[in-house]
């Protein structure tokens, strides 16, 4: 199974640090009229297993600035767990832009939730508006794909920018989109054979 692009889609939630608390706290959109739209946060749900999600694991305590904010995807885990169980032996090719909760995170203090609207980036609050009109997306934490790989059976081959991909199989400068492109991207190799 290849995927170029297809993680950054899935649904996410949004969270925010809550030092006083020591914890993470669901961000919700609510509208009032004389208001307009605000931001509320609530505990996180009581399904939701935050030792399942690295960035929640690994940003948690008397470190983490008030208000950093993170995104999970429990649907992509979901996802994963699904395809598993279909696919007795074969490979998962995952390209995406992202990296580990500690290198997306850590000068994103806003997290990497983010729009563009005719070819522009937008932040914070600006992501609220234009409903059905941008494009919204995030940094995909790879620890997770990894885990959640690895958890439904799928072992690791390989992890690497996407540069050091090309870069094995003969092509690692595009001269159309210069130098540095492939920084940013991940490529997570995974592989399950199950006997039998």
């Amino acid at each position: 199974l290849f995927s170029n692009e297809l993680f950054d889609a899935f649904p996410a939630k949004w969270l925010k640090w809550d030092a006083a608390e020591n914890t993470w706290r669901e961000i919700w959109v609510t509208f009032d009229e004389s208001s307009g739209l605000c931001e509320e946060f609530r505990p996180l749900p009581s399904c939701l297993d935050p030792t399942a999600f690295s960035a929640l694991r690994r940003l948690s305590g008397p470190e983490t600035p008030q208000g950093q904010r993170v995104e999970i995807q429990p649907s992509a885990r979901d996802w994963i767990r699904r395809v598993s169980d279909h696919v007795r032996r074969g490979s998962l090719l995952s390209i995406d832009y992202g990296g580990a909760p500690e290198d997306i995170y850590a000068r994103r203090k806003a997290g990497t939730l983010r729009g563009f609207y005719r070819h522009q980036r937008v932040e914070g609050g600006e992501v609220y508006r234009r409903f059905g009109q941008q494009d919204l997306t995030l940094d995909v934490n790879f620890t997770d794909l990894q885990e959640w790989g690895e958890e439904s059976g799928w072992s690791t081959v390989r992890l690497e920018s996407q540069a050091a991909f090309l870069e094995r199989f003969g092509q690692g400068f595009d001269a159309m989109a210069g130098a540095g492109v492939g920084q940013a991207f991940r490529v997570l190799h995974q592989r399950r054979e199950v006997p039998g």
